[in-house]
């Protein structure tokens, strides 16, 4: 038996050897021989058939351009992001808010300025 082997078992190097078809054929004997040894190399030998089922998948164009998109702004997501983005440059602008007093001072004498002008 080699002397690689732990407790009279295969090494994770010698399985894996096993596995590539690379190992010496006193390797292959011990495993064929060894029920704990056997079952490690189905054990690898699954989670190499799971590794080969995995398959790089296509980003869509669209997704891939809305990521690209969000990622130069930085914004979690451009829905809606309009209207904030107006109100936040409408309220610091200073003409604007001076607008915006004068106009409801207008509005506010028309609906109580008026009343109060006739006042005996």
């Amino acid at each position: 038996m080699n002397d690689s082997m732990s407790a009279g078992h295969c090494s994770e190097e010698q399985i894996i050897a096993l596995l590539l078809n690379d190992a010496d054929p006193e390797i292959r004997a011990h495993v064929d021989s060894c029920p704990t040894c056997t079952k490690a190399l189905a054990e690898y030998r699954e989670v190499r058939r799971r590794v080969e089922l995995v398959r790089e998948e296509e980003v869509p164009p669209l997704l891939e351009a809305r990521i690209m998109r969000l990622a130069r702004h930085g914004r979690r997501d451009d829905r809606g992001a309009g209207l904030p983005g107006v109100v936040h440059a409408l309220l610091t602008n200073p003409l604007f808010m001076v607008v915006a007093v004068v106009a409801m001072l207008i509005v506010l004498y028309l609906l109580v300025g008026s009343e109060l002008v006739n006042v005996p």
